[in-house]
């Protein structure tokens, strides 16, 4: 029997303490630091409103790899431009490069001279419209102690070969644009 009570004397204790100030009358105090904590945290976020920003515009992306070639391998085309090649119409040096059954590629090649030596890394490639394609690049130098990098290659263009699923792009009708992630315009022709 006694030990029963002492049980029962653990569990009401114990349901004192996990039901906390809940069972404590209305108007002790406690109401009151409730709705004052409310009111903070309703004017901090009328501030952090004020702070807040609209979400940034998205457009459907694109899947897509990133190859690079040595100059000795793919030379450098005479001048700076992209290029969309297919199965059907693609250079002959990159016959063997590519899986042309299953894939396009597009060759970006910057034409301003204060990016020779730089290699364009892709982030993302956006649809903004059936015809308007925006490649987003960033802009890195190359690593020369790699030994498949001379260092002559200083004196090239910055370039980056980008392979997408067949047919994903209308290679007839588009129009690329090149940025980088800062919003700055790529020279390309």
């Amino acid at each position: 029997m006694k030990k029963i009570s002492q049980i029962l004397m653990m569990a009401l204790v114990l349901v004192f303490i996990v039901s906390g100030c809940g069972l404590l009358p209305k108007g002790t105090g406690e109401e009151s630091k409730t709705s004052d904590s409310k009111n903070s945290s309703q004017s901090s976020n009328s501030s952090n409103s004020s702070q807040a920003m609209p979400a940034k515009e998205t457009y459907p992306e694109i899947t897509f790899e990133t190859k690079y070639f040595t100059f000795d391998e793919v030379p450098a085309r005479g001048s700076g431009g992209i290029w969309y090649y297919t199965k059907e119409q693609h250079a002959g040096n990159l016959d063997k490069q590519f899986t042309w059954d299953q894939n396009d590629v597009i060759l970006i090649q910057a034409s301003d001279k204060k990016l020779y030596g730089k290699k364009l890394i892709p982030t993302a490639i956006e649809k903004k419209a059936d015809d308007l394609i925006n490649i987003k690049v960033n802009i890195a130098d190359y690593t020369y102690s790699d030994p498949g990098i001379p260092s002559m290659y200083k004196e090239y263009p910055a370039r980056c070969f980008i392979v997408i699923p067949k047919g994903s792009i209308n290679s007839k009708k588009a129009k690329f644009s090149i940025t980088s992630e800062t919003g700055e315009k790529i020279t390309v022709q």
